[in-house]
């Protein structure tokens, strides 16, 4: 006959979630995020994903206008190197300060500002491309 398994105490549990979440921590961004696909499979493999997409979405509902937002990607420090910075500087970014660029961004971008300067942009390189026509 099979021992029937014991059931951790509230306070393991908990004890385990804070182990979990150290070693979370310990993870560079991209690990996070692969880390976080194999957690939903094996959310969805335990039949709890309508359970966890109810969750989801009451945390993070969708915006209220029909515009649909563009995911900012993670940035990267390959992008990065394509920018006019040193590069004694770029190395001094964690992958933490790499999210908060990231995150920064999407607020920027969340909150319209991204698309009046974007929208601004376009509009002046445009009209100097209509205007070089006209000289031609």
């Amino acid at each position: 006959m099979r021992e029937e398994q014991r059931k951790p105490t509230p306070e393991e549990l908990l004890q385990a979630k804070d182990r979990v979440l150290e070693q979370w921590r310990l993870l560079p961004a991209e690990h996070q995020a692969t880390m976080l696909l194999v957690l939903l499979k094996e959310i969805d493999n335990a039949d709890m994903s309508d359970w966890v997409r109810d969750a989801v979405t009451a945390l993070y509902p969708a915006p209220e206008s029909s515009q649909t937002l563009l995911p900012v990607p993670i940035v990267s420090r390959a992008k990065l190197a394509e920018l006019d910075i040193d590069e004694a500087e770029l190395a001094k970014l964690t992958d933490s300060d790499l999210m908060t660029i990231s995150e920064r961004i999407q607020a920027q971008y969340a909150h319209d500002e991204f698309w009046e300067e974007l929208m601004l942009q376009m509009l002046e390189f445009h009209t100097e491309q209509v205007l070089k026509e006209k000289h031609r």
